[in-house]
């Protein structure tokens, strides 16, 4: 990593952002390999691997849901997204607010500790979608389960997104349009996260009245930010992305013509693919205080208590 020599980087009064600091901290802290260091994201994995086995015993022996349930199941599955969103969405606004936001910038052109916050960040993210993967593939094995659909979908959504961090690494350019998506993709993730434990929480404890006090609230909220995220803000943002990639001298320089069409499948097929969740949230965002999702839903034979 090269340093940019920006002015934020040689003013000594001002400082590197809270979060952005404690990323770039725990990133130098490590030991590095000379090639394509990967450091960050085995730590990142083994924490949430971490996260989610505290997770499983949090459902299971402090409040008592029958191991075996479906739903007891899933809900310790959310507890790393809520912490890996937050995080990560807090240190990468920091990151994208203090410097021009190019597309297809290159990444030596940032200042020294800019390059390695944002390298933290990348390599954060990817330990995430490589340990959710395992966890997936490892709880079909513990329950003695078949791989389903949606599971492809989401080992595809991961590996998809790993190969996108991992190239603009590579390519040493590129990486604000994935720490842009990154951001506006994980930014509804804790939302709907809690929302989802909410309102398996009224149908595992029904007689609980905290849970049927949130959930109104969880499942409003979660439904206007996924909707404004994934109709307005994300589609904007990958159009920006597109045309630096297609139509700019820079992005035809920087980026080359193959890794330019495996962003613009990965980034675009994301969207198209949220278009489900999507239009239930806009539904849900209309019907207001309605809740949809309350303890009388059917979810299905898999799901019964």
């Amino acid at each position: 990593m090269k340093n940019g020599g920006d002015s934020y980087n040689n003013d000594k009064t001002r400082r590197i952002p809270f979060f952005s600091s404690m990323f770039r901290k725990v990133y130098l802290a490590l030991p590095k390999s000379e090639s394509f260091d990967v450091s960050m994201m085995m730590l990142s994995c083994g924490f949430f691997g971490v996260i989610r086995l505290a997770g499983e015993h949090t459902f299971v022996s402090i409040l008592g849901w029958e191991e075996s349930h479906k739903m007891t199941r899933e809900c310790p599955s959310y507890c790393a997204p809520i912490v890996h969103s937050i995080f990560l969405c807090l240190c990468l606004a920091e990151l994208l607010s203090v410097e021009k936001y190019v597309p297809t910038s290159k990444m030596k052109d940032a200042p020294l500790w800019w390059q390695q916050t944002a390298t933290a960040c990348l390599q954060f993210c990817t330990g995430y979608m490589i340990y959710d993967s395992l966890f997936i593939v490892r709880d079909k094995v513990r329950f003695n389960e078949s791989l389903k659909p949606a599971d492809y979908m989401f080992i595809g959504h991961h590996l998809a997104t790993t190969l996108y961090m991992s190239s603009v690494r590579r390519l040493g350019a590129g990486h604000s349009s994935a720490m842009m998506l990154m951001l506006l993709g994980e930014f509804t993730n804790p939302l709907q996260s809690v929302f989802t434990v909410v309102r398996y929480a009224v149908q595992m404890e029904p007689q609980r009245q905290l849970w049927h006090t949130l959930l109104p609230f969880c499942e409003l909220i979660y439904a206007l930010f996924y909707a404004v995220f994934r109709t307005f803000l994300g589609p904007f943002a990958m159009a920006h992305i597109t045309y630096h990639l297609i139509f700019t001298k820079q992005g035809r320089t920087n980026i080359p013509i193959f890794a330019t069409l495996c962003y613009l499948i990965m980034g675009w097929g994301v969207l198209i693919g949220s278009i489900g969740w999507t239009m239930e949230a806009i539904e849900m965002a209309r019907d207001g205080w309605t809740v949809k999702y309350d303890s009388s839903y059917d979810y299905g034979p898999a799901y019964k208590l």
